[in-house]
């Protein structure tokens, strides 16, 4: 096989909507923090969730490994920068609360910042993209 420059085009990430996105992603068995929202947490190694089930919001804010409730949430020695959290029922209980459907597909969020918290952040569950 050879590398012909004539014939190829560089096919770029934007072409294809393979750009990084500042996004939390819930499917039917895991909930997903992209690597840059990750990153602007400041690289947590521990976090707390917190579900306000009136205003369908989901909060992740960074805490310490002592902290009550604490979940693993950034591993350094990781090659992914993501934050995985692969459970079936946290994703059931958050499209339950925010009222989208995960069987098929999945549910995408926008993340927003957290007033008078730093290294945190907020999702608002009715509104999937």
């Amino acid at each position: 096989m050879k590398l012909n420059p004539k014939n190829i085009e560089i096919l770029t990430p934007d072409q294809f909507k393979m750009v990084a996105s500042d996004k939390m992603t819930v499917t039917s068995k895991s909930v997903t923090v992209s690597a840059s929202l990750v990153k602007q947490m400041g690289y947590p190694e521990y976090v707390r969730l917190y579900l306000d089930r009136i205003e369908k919001q989901l909060f992740i804010v960074s805490c310490e490994r002592e902290t009550e409730g604490a979940r693993k949430f950034y591993k350094s020695s990781a090659k992914s920068k993501t934050a995985l959290f692969a459970s079936a029922k946290l994703a059931k209980v958050l499209a339950e609360v925010g009222g989208f459907e995960i069987t098929k597909g999945k549910a995408r969020f926008d993340a927003e910042s957290v007033e008078g918290r730093e290294n945190a952040l907020g999702f608002d569950l009715s509104k999937p993209k």
